[in-house]
Parts: structure tokens; sequence; C-alpha cells
């Protein structure tokens, strides 16, 4: 009966994630090749002026993504200025949305649902010219003019990862060190779907190519010169193999989170059996996302696509002086550079301490550090992270507290520092604290990763009505689906197979 089970267990898990690699729900704008794009939209067409406040928690949000955003205020202001000045020549100066740069080593931009754009800094160094750099950002414009977005694929990621981060927990809340495998997976957790979001953008093939092609539109009307997207496109090939190097570096994670799950959480060989499940979930998720990129024609064929339309439509157009000394000048500034080294050694460290190599991050992040990144939120999380994994709970709080008053602080450090308090008390977090950081919950726009952290802080108090709106509101945004709703304590002080079901039953719904 229990292999039995353990087969039907892991084969929900599996189809589970099949949604992932599917082709997006929406539909894209109409267009056709016989005149310029642009000529085919009006301002009245193009996506409405979202809310301030909806526009500034897509910021919060991201910054408490993975390692979260890079503060350049130089690097930032002329990335503004830059789309600013293709918003106003392109006629759609009411779309919303500013440029921010992301703490990550990928090499893709995210565009999200509120017009906001996250350029990693390393995509940034690798660029030449303002010409190139505007490519991009018309690129990425496009997507929010057309409407693009890839909201539901980064629920879906949410979703899963925080389901199997979850499951783990579950399976061993009475285990004598599972907080510090909890914070290991959750680690890893976070720098999956940090890592993802930006590697495997959702867009179709229609969806990607007709950026391109009204991005060639947007650079013209701008003055700037269409081969700036020519020599983008021309990027890309090595930028997949970046991001595909990336990916792999981060697979082992998943195996040694379940390793470790397995040796620690695991009473005998059944529950051990049903723990190794995560490794093909984890794995699944991750080629699921990853399946999202076939939908992209190759770099060879955008840069056909682009060539041909500027050959149609563009021709005769203007040639201007590609401009690299402006660019240069501000993004591959010294400042910029360092910025970049100490946002790899942070991931690596971040990723470090996922896989159980403490003194491996440690020794990355003692490379980080700089009088310039001291004080940037992506590498006092890096420090918090390897201070929490040893138990220095005071060092956390610190860092917290230092990190508050930054351009973009992280949720996420919030919620560390909470965790820290409540192992210095003994396992009970403060009522008062807690509520407050539940409110801040709120402004940061309820990340799906955060429920589970907060219901099993909750949990440790006896603050009734918190631990029921939480419950509340976390199985009402994922109804049917219903990850990391409860802390799994009920679950610890069952018998072993009726916690084990109830896991499995309370991630997907029963």
């Amino acid at each position: 009966m229990h292999r039995l089970l353990f087969a039907c267990a892991a084969a929900i898990l599996l189809s589970g994630c099949e949604t992932l690699g599917t082709t997006p729900r929406w539909m894209p704008m109409a267009l056709n090749n016989d005149t310029p794009y642009l000529q085919q939209l009006t301002p009245e067409k193009a996506k409405a002026p979202s809310d301030d406040g909806d526009v500034q928690e897509d910021v919060r949000k991201m910054q408490s993504l993975g390692l979260g955003l890079v503060y350049h205020p130089e690097l930032e202001q002329l990335l503004n200025d830059e789309l600013q000045r293709i918003k106003d020549a392109s006629g759609f100066a009411q779309v919303p949305g500013r440029v921010f740069i992301l703490a990550s080593p990928t090499m893709n931009a995210l565009t999200t649902d509120e017009g906001n754009i996250y350029v990693p800094i390393g995509m940034l160094m690798d660029i030449q010219s303002m010409d190139e750099v505007d490519a991009l950002l018309a690129h990425e414009f496009a997507h929010t003019v057309l409407s693009h977005t890839d909201t539901d694929m980064l629920k879906e990621i949410q979703k899963k990862g925080t389901a199997a981060y979850a499951m783990v927990n579950r399976l061993g809340m009475d285990a004598g060190n599972a907080d510090s495998v909890a914070r290991r997976i959750r680690n890893g957790v976070a720098l999956y779907m940090a890592t993802e979001k930006v590697i495997s953008p959702t867009w179709s093939r229609t969806q990607e190519t007709d950026a391109d092609k009204l991005g060639v539109d947007f650079l013209v009307q701008a003055g700037r010169n269409v081969n700036g997207m020519t020599a983008l496109l021309g990027r890309l090939d090595q930028w997949d193999k970046i991001n595909a190097k990336l990916r792999e570096n981060d697979k082992p994670k998943q195996s040694m989170l379940v390793a470790a799950a397995s040796s620690q959480f695991a009473q005998n060989e059944w529950q051990a059996l049903f723990i190794q499940a995560l490794d093909p979930v984890g794995r699944q998720i991750e080629d699921g996302i990853a399946q999202a990129g076939h939908t992209h024609l190759g770099p060879e064929e955008r840069l056909n696509d682009v060539n041909e339309y500027v050959r149609v439509h563009y021709r005769k157009a203007a040639r201007p002086a590609v401009d690299s000394k402006t660019w240069r000048k501000v993004a591959h500034s010294q400042k910029s550079k360092r910025l970049a080294q100490s946002v790899a050694q942070s991931h690596t460290a971040f990723r470090s301490v996922s896989q159980g190599k403490s003194s491996a991050a440690s020794n990355a992040l003692a490379k980080a550090r700089h009088r310039d990144v001291n004080g940037q939120t992506f590498y006092q999380l890096a420090l918090a992270t390897v201070a929490e994994d040893r138990g220095r709970s005071k060092e956390v709080l610190a860092l917290a507290d230092a990190s508050a008053a930054n351009a973009y602080p992280s949720y996420r450090l919030q919620v560390m520092a909470q965790q820290a308090k409540a192992r210095q008390a003994g396992g009970k977090a403060d009522s008062a604290e807690l509520k407050a950081l539940y409110e801040q919950f709120d402004v940061y726009g309820r990340p799906a990763e955060f429920y589970y952290d907060l219901i099993r802080l909750a949990d440790t108090t006896d603050n009734v009505g918190l631990k029921v709106e939480l419950a509340v509101r976390c199985q009402a945004a994922y109804f049917g689906d219903a990850n990391a709703c409860s802390s799994g304590q009920k679950q610890a002080e069952a018998k072993q197979e009726t916690g084990l079901v109830d896991g499995l039953l309370g991630i997907f719904g029963k």
C-alpha cells in the first residue's frame, strides 16, 4: 500500500508542473507587416495607466525577490531618461513604469504587468552603446504597450516553489535541526524563483517578434540608430549560453536539499522515498519553466526578421552616429563594475548557503566587500543569510536594522529579523512586532513565498486573530492549490503516514 500511495503522490506532484510549459493564455494585439507597427497603434489602445500605488507595490515586491535591486542612482537616471525619451517620441508618454536594476547575474530583462522594466546589472555591463540600451528599453516598452505580461507565469513559479518548500517542512517539523534545513530550503527556493523569473520570460514567438519590430519603430521615432536593435539581438546567443550555465549551476541545489531533508527528516524507508519524490518535482519545475524559452525564435531567426522589417520600412531611415561614450561613462564606470562583480559574488554566496556550503559563501562575500557595496541590500541580505545559517541571530538583526534605511529594503530581511528574535526568545515571536511585520506584508504586495514563514511565526504567538486571518488569506489566494497555508505542526503531532498524506493534500487542495 505504501508503494502504491507513493506512486500516486509522485504522479500528482509531477502532473502539477505541467502548466508551466504551456503557451500563455492571453492573446497578443493583432498586427501586420504591411505598415510599421507604430502606425497601427494609437495611445488609446495602449495599456491604461496603472495606479501609482500598484506601480510602487510592484517595485517593493521585486525588492524582495531573491537578492532584490541594485541602488545606482546615476545609472538609473540615465536609463529612465532614455525610457522617457522613447515614450515621448512614440506618443505613449502616459504609459506607466520605470527602469530598475536587478541584483541578478542573469542575462534577460523582465517587464511586469505594471509597466516596470527590470534589467540585470550584468546585462547592462555587456551592452556597449546608448543605441543598444535604447533598443533593449524599446523592446521591453513594446511588451507593455502591447499588453504582454508574464504575471501568470510568475504566480505559477511562486506557487510551485513555495509548495516544494512547504512540503519538505511539513514532513519533518519535529526534527531536531529542522530550522537549519528549512532555511536552506527557503534560500534555495528564493534563489530558484529569482533566477527563473529573469531567465525565462514567457512571451510567445509572436509576442517576442512583435516587440522587436515595434521596438525598431520606437528607435526611429526617438532618433536612435536602428542598428542598435540588430547589435542587441546579436548578443542573444551568448546571453543564452550564460543563462544556461546559471541554470546548470543551480540544478544541484534541488538534489542537495532533498538529500538534506531525507537524512534529517526521514523516520523510515517509506518516508525517505516520499521526500525523494521532491527531486524529480524540483527538476520537473525547472525543466518546465525552461521549456518556456523553447517558444522563442532563435537569435538568428529574430535577427533575420528584424533585418527584413528594417529593409521594408526603414531602408532609407537616417543612421545617426552610434553613441558609445555617454553609455560607457556611466554604465562601465569603476563603480558599476564593482557593483556587478559584487552581485555575482553575492549570488554565489546565496546559492552556496542553499547547498550547505557556508565557508564557500563567506569566501565569496569577502571578495564582494567594498565601500560602494557595503550599503547595498543585496550584499547585506547575502551576509544575513550566511549569519542565519550559522545561527548568529545578532548579526542578522544588525544587518536587518542597517538595511531598513536603504533605497530598496527587502521584506525578506524583515522576516529573517523576526525569526532571529523568535529564536532568541526560545521560539516564541512577539505578537505586536509580528503584527507590524504582517502590515508590511501588504505593503510589499504579499509575495507568496512569505506566507509560510508568517504562518509559522504566528503559530508561536497567542494572537488567534492573526493566525486565522493569515490562514484565510492564504487559502483564498491559492484556492485549489493551497500551498504553505499551515505550519505543519498538526501534521508533526499526527501519525507519520496520516501526516504525510495530509501534507500532500494540503499543498494541492483537499
